[in-house]
């Protein structure tokens, strides 16, 4: 049987050549493959273009950032200098108004505590140029004020005692 089946495909080898490997099948193919065939555009390009436009956009905000905080934190320190000049002229006149005799410990200790947050305000200001700024300055102008207005109260306490005639004067926070 075997040899039978050997013998017929011998015979029949151009018949089985035309159906399965013809020219038209192969062209047929070709045709085919070319009208499926469709223009892909690679992704992992498109991804790495879109990285690196990225990185670049945020390179550029942070250095952005980076470059006009100072700017502004600098503009914040010279108002704080400016302000600071002030208030310790108008600290010093109001000292210099009570007399030696009045000032006692507590006020001088109170006076150098409103200093010691002023400056760490200040080196806030300094270490953290970018976290609300105008915030810590406000802070500083206001411990500036407290510090006024505990010598105002203290010069007008000394007034009222003045004009009403007592033995024992005391200061008054």
């Amino acid at each position: 049987m075997k040899d039978r089946l050997e013998e017929y495909i011998k015979k029949n080898k151009e018949a089985f050549n035309d159906d399965f490997y013809g020219e038209k099948l192969w062209k047929s193919i070709q045709k085919q493959k070319q009208a499926k065939e469709v223009v892909q555009f690679p992704f992992t390009k498109l991804l790495k273009i879109a990285a690196t436009a990225l990185i670049v956009v945020s390179f550029g905000f942070l250095l952005k950032q980076n470059l006009i905080a100072p700017n502004h934190t600098m503009s914040s320190i010279e108002k704080v200098e400016a302000s600071e000049k002030e208030y310790a002229k108008l600290v010093s006149n109001k000292l210099n108004e009570i007399p030696d005799s009045k000032k006692n410990t507590k006020l001088l200790k109170e006076m150098a505590l409103i200093d010691t947050i002023t400056s760490e305000l200040k080196n806030e200001l300094l270490l953290h140029s970018h976290v609300n700024s105008e915030k810590v300055v406000k802070a500083m102008m206001k411990n500036y004020q407290t510090k006024l207005d505990i010598l105002e109260n203290i010069l007008v306490k000394m007034e009222e005692n003045s004009i009403q005639p007592e033995k024992d004067t005391k200061i008054i926070y």
